[in-house]
């Protein structure tokens, strides 16, 4: 046999916990999308950080970063069969092959867990898989490969709108001074209509199925701010 060396070896102590970190804006860009289609819809979402273990006295936290500073750039939907109660993927091909890439997709009101396909198929072939339902993170799964077994966890869902990111959108608008604070109210939104602006133009062509007979809410600021 031969040895392995490593870059970097890291010493957990205790029980492992697991936590998802997921940005708010992504959850309401697709559910959404949910509403525009009237069906499930499914996503990649590139990761752009890397999950880190934080050692504690009694467990070591696992945290894993579900995050879209970029909308553009790092939310990824692919062609895809999409009906009310299933979603297929057309063209699994992703933008950006070197990055790894979570899955996110959303179910009917009222179906708030994985079925055993979304185990078997969606959540088997992603580390890190989240389910919405009624604008909500319902489920996810963080996924381990062992030999031919898929060891699935259930992590801790924490939604969140981290400062760092919305310092990132408003300084890519070019938004300071007094209307910060009056945006800062309303970021979500703020992103939600540019980026949903834009998809309104391709989602159809996306999602096979996606009916666009249901309308995007209505949202404050629909334009680049001046």
């Amino acid at each position: 046999m031969s040895w392995r060396s490593f870059e970097k070896i890291l010493v957990l102590s205790g029980k492992l916990n697991y936590i998802l970190l997921v940005d708010k804006a992504l959850v309401d860009i697709i559910w959404l999308i949910h509403n525009y289609c009237g069906t499930e819809v499914l996503a990649y979402i590139r990761k752009i950080k890397e999950p880190e273990p934080k050692n504690k006295p009694d467990r070591t936290d696992i945290i894993y970063y579900v995050l879209t500073p970029n909308p553009f750039k790092d939310i990824h939907i692919p062609n895809q069969k999409a009906s009310r109660t299933e979603v297929k993927v057309l063209d699994p091909k992703l933008p950006d092959p070197s990055y790894n890439y979570a899955v996110i997709h959303t179910h009917p009101q009222g179906v708030s867990r994985f079925s055993q396909i979304d185990r078997e198929y969606i959540n088997a072939n992603h580390v890190v898989s989240i389910l919405v339902e009624n604008g909500t993170v319902k489920d996810a799964s963080i996924s381990f490969l062992q030999g031919k077994t898929s060891i699935q966890v259930t992590p801790e869902i924490n939604i969140i709108q981290n400062s760092v990111l919305v310092k990132y959108h408003l300084d890519k608008l070019g938004i300071a001074g007094s209307a910060l604070e009056v945006l800062l109210k309303d970021f979500n939104a703020l992103v939600r209509a540019i980026y949903l602006k834009y998809l309104i133009q391709v989602v159809s062509k996306k999602i096979e199925g996606c009916r666009g007979k249901h309308q995007f809410l209505k949202l404050k600021y629909l334009e680049y701010p001046q």
